[in-house]
């Protein structure tokens, strides 16, 4: 995202994040300057975007609690049945009836455990079907870290971990304030962390240069263009200038030789050749005073933003001494933080 930051009523930007940290770290962003995002239209002091208020912790909610069922009552076992009277059994010793041996008790294998021999249904089965559950079974309590177990630590529910979603931010984080602290200047874009301009006035370049027949306008190109390789090491200006001044007098040179070498059939040939050189050496200019535009609206709409614009038409037509009057308007703003 990108950040637009306001001065005396003036709006500069966009920045990203990490320019405008580092401008704070320089104390280059002062103590009543705003800041905004560019999606929103709200401006903010520096102090209230670099350091914004903590969000609250989110509060746990209560494990929840799990109540196990009531134990299945006990069924009561049936009574043994009790064996029906004999028909056939006389009521009286007179009438004796041959009863037959009772055959020898056997062990039934289909019995549970701890039945007699006589009633293999006398005890209740263990274990069966009507036996209380078992430990650890359905119905009985849950097993420790089962389901309606208190959650283990840490879990859902449980305190945050320090440090993680709800604990206090790591240091440093977003909004944190800078090693260091805030160091407030009067002119924060002007610290001195890039060079003032050759400040003299245009119609002093223009008035010297006349005097000295353009010797002071050749010295004063060179000045500008290391001005400007300051502010842009990929700056070409430089070399645009001197290889147009060159082809123009090495044309010119040429040109006087080849006609006094040449004989009058061939008078126009040095005259084209001095044409020619002449005209690419201001092809070379011409590049050279744009090449130095572009560098000075780069740098002062970007690092150093002051919405500097320069007119093509102007540079094309009056370039070294326009170049001039915007670099005298520039070192006054760097003395006073005011920009005429």
């Amino acid at each position: 995202m990108k950040y637009f930051l306001q001065r005396e009523g003036r709006s500069f930007g966009p920045y990203s994040f990490d320019d405008l940290k580092r401008y704070q770290s320089e104390g280059r962003i002062g103590p009543e300057d705003k800041i905004r995002p560019e999606d929103s239209e709200n401006w903010v002091t520096q102090t209230e975007f670099f350091n914004p208020p903590a969000a609250p912790a989110p509060q746990a909610s209560p494990a929840p609690v799990f109540m196990p069922p009531a134990p299945a009552p006990t069924p009561t076992p049936a009574p043994a049945p009790t064996p029906a009277p004999n028909p056939f059994a006389a009521p009286t010793d007179a009438n004796p009836v041959w009863t037959p041996p009772a055959p020898a008790p056997q062990a039934n294998p289909f019995a549970p455990s701890g039945a007699t021999s006589n009633n293999p249904f006398s005890a209740p089965p263990t274990g069966g079907f009507g036996a209380p559950p078992a430990q650890q079974g359905f119905g009985g309590p849950p097993a420790s870290q089962g389901f309606g177990a208190p959650p283990a630590n840490p879990g859902f529910g449980a305190p945050p971990a320090n440090s993680g979603f709800g604990g206090p931010p790591a240091s440093p984080g977003f909004g944190a304030p800078a090693p260091g602290g805030f160091a407030p200047a009067p002119n924060p874009a002007a610290s001195g962390a890039w060079p003032a301009p050759p400040e003299m006035q245009w119609y002093i370049v223009l008035i010297l240069s006349i005097v000295t027949c353009y010797l002071f306008l050749l010295y004063w190109i060179y000045n500008q263009t290391q001005f400007v390789k300051k502010l842009d090491p990929a700056s070409k200006g430089i070399t645009f200038y001197l290889g147009g001044i060159g082809l123009t007098i090495g044309g010119a040179i040429l040109s006087g030789i080849l006609t006094v070498a040449v004989n009058e059939s061939l008078i126009f040939v040095p005259a084209l050749i001095g044409m020619i050189c002449n005209l690419g050496g201001t092809v070379l200019i011409i590049l050279g005073h744009f090449n130095i535009r572009a560098s000075l609206e780069r740098h002062y709409n970007t690092v150093e933003n002051i919405g500097l614009k320069l007119s093509p038409i102007m540079t094309f037509f009056f370039n070294i001494f326009y170049f001039q009057y915007h670099f005298a308007r520039i070192a006054e703003w760097k003395k006073t933080g005011r920009l005429a």
